[in-house]
């Protein structure tokens, strides 16, 4: 009786050790959609920081009827939209983002949803990195 109890526990035991190779897909892409979350989130200073700057110097520019100052005018506000839309991109795939998602649906799902939730992490990524990095361009034209 005894080792009957042993084999049945250690079987347990070796069943439990062995992974499910979905449930480890399933992880692995739930950590790669918070890497890149992780990687781009503190930029969000970034993007305040220029968008700040943008501002000022649209501010300073003397408001007039010449078609140059209203382009340029333009250019600004442009800029700073690219920037806040990022921002706001980032805001709205957080509060969506669903890290137990695997937990009420199917496991095929959970792999479809968070491939899916990697693919709109990126894009917010490169609209983040784009949108600070024509804005530093600009407030660099401006000194």
């Amino acid at each position: 009786m005894r080792k009957g109890m042993i084999m049945i526990a250690a079987i347990a035991l070796f069943l439990g050790a062995c992974t499910d190779p979905k449930q480890e897909k399933v992880t692995e892409l739930r950590k790669r959609a918070i890497e890149v979350h992780d990687e781009v989130m503190p930029r969000l200073g970034e993007i305040m920081e220029v968008s700040g700057q943008l501002k000022k110097y649209r501010e300073a520019v003397v408001i007039d009827s010449l078609d140059s100052t209203g382009a340029a005018r333009r250019v600004f506000t442009e800029r700073i939209g690219h920037l806040e839309v990022a921002h706001e991109a980032m805001m709205a795939w957080m509060a969506d983002y669903d890290p137990s998602y695997e937990v009420d649906h199917p496991i095929d799902s959970a792999i479809v949803y968070y491939e899916t939730q990697i693919g709109m992490i990126d894009e917010v990524k490169q609209a983040i990195e784009k949108s600070i990095d024509d804005g530093k361009q600009l407030v660099d034209e401006q000194k």
